[in-house]
């Protein structure tokens, strides 16, 4: 059944369409469908004609008799992570270990030293993280409730200029403002500032500009998918990918020529906005990462957690899919990213992100 659905996904059906299987094998139609149209031998029509509720569809193998059936309920709200989100702090141990599943089979593949501050959900004595490390597991056990402080920010703290991100829960800040003006409203500003502990550091260059998205910076609640549009707003960091780790302690995926972006294509594989590794095939939407790499655009880059955590949404406001942090070159403009047009600074940001800093992005 899942080899099937992975042919109907590859043949571009997407989320606004499930597809049921009633009869298969061996070419056999439902010979108790009154309405069911005749039996084809075509191995290239990929989706043809309907007749009422049935549909006809072919995969290299057979001809396939299908059902359509719309979706009941209505796209998701838009939230930036999972509501039962909580932040913690690693405690009564030097280091915690980062690990792919909940429990110990595999090794680890970080480790969080103590202090430092975990987001994500804790059910069975594992939390989930959402940041760091989002998608990976950590023992509840080593896990202490952070103290709530009496104000926004501690006496001494500062925000980084043009933020109001709170040093106590993130101690890198990267800044991309968008300055507008006659050069366009995809041009902007760069800055990253580090906490130290007692004060707000500006790091890295200085005088690296930004490039957005051709139709400028918009509301990351209202954007839409395929605008052109940067969503503005303050979004994790989850992970790199490049074409080799320039020595980051974030989590790094190299790109080879079967790595994917997925879009709504990915829908059925579980996958949308999501790295994707498949051989010999092509997507209707989907970002080939190789492609993008061998142009210069993604030899080193950072996703951008907008509309990445669940509840997703794949159409309408709040929508998006491969929202990165790349290089651009400063005559150019992105389709929604966020560019560089300083590739050394793009691989110092790289290396420089820290998990346990829980580094987040500002655009605006």
């Amino acid at each position: 059944m899942s080899l099937v659905r992975k042919a109907l996904a590859h043949l571009g059906l997407t989320a606004a369409v499930h597809v049921v299987m009633l009869a298969v094998l061996l070419g056999s139609a439902p010979a108790a469908a009154a309405n069911t149209p005749s039996l084809t031998t075509s191995l290239t029509t990929s989706l043809t004609t309907s007749s009422s509720a049935w549909e006809e569809c072919a995969t290299p193998m057979r001809t396939l008799f299908c059902r359509t059936v719309s979706p009941t309920t209505p796209p998701p709200t838009q939230r930036s992570t999972d509501p039962r989100t909580v932040s913690k702090v690693v405690c009564n141990t030097a280091t915690l270990n980062v690990r792919i599943t909940p429990g110990t089979t595999y090794p680890p593949i970080a480790t969080l030293t103590a202090g430092s501050v975990v987001f994500g959900t804790i059910s069975n004595g594992w939390m989930a993280l959402a940041r760091p490390y989002a998608g990976r597991f950590v023992s509840a056990t080593y896990l202490c409730t952070r103290p709530t402080p009496s104000s926004p920010l501690a006496p001494g703290m500062t925000y980084a200029p043009g933020t109001v991100v709170n040093p106590a829960e993130h101690q890198q800040v990267l800044v991309a403002k968008q300055t507008g003006g006659t050069t366009g409203s995809y041009h902007g500003r760069w800055a990253r500032w580090e906490w130290n502990g007692s004060s707000r550091d500006q790091v890295g260059d200085t005088t690296t500009d930004v490039r957005f998205g051709k139709n400028g910076v918009l509301d990351g609640t209202v954007r839409i998918m395929g605008s052109l549009t940067t969503p503005a707003g303050t979004y994790a960091l989850p992970m790199a990918f490049g074409e080799g780790n320039p020595g980051t302690r974030a989590e790094y995926r190299t790109i080879t020529d079967c790595s994917w972006w997925m879009g709504t294509s990915g829908i059925p594989l579980g996958v949308f906005n999501r790295w994707y590794e498949a051989c010999g095939t092509t997507f209707s939407d989907a970002e080939d990462l190789s492609y993008y790499r061998d142009k210069g655009y993604y030899r080193q880059a950072v996703v951008i957690a907008h509309n990445y955590y669940p509840p997703q949404i794949t159409s309408g406001p709040g929508s998006s899919s491969a929202i990165f942090l790349h290089y651009t070159p400063a005559g150019g403009y992105t389709a929604g990213c966020v560019g560089l047009t300083n590739f050394t600074e793009l691989v110092n940001t790289v290396r420089w992100l820290d998990p346990t800093k829980s580094p987040v992005i500002v655009i605006g």
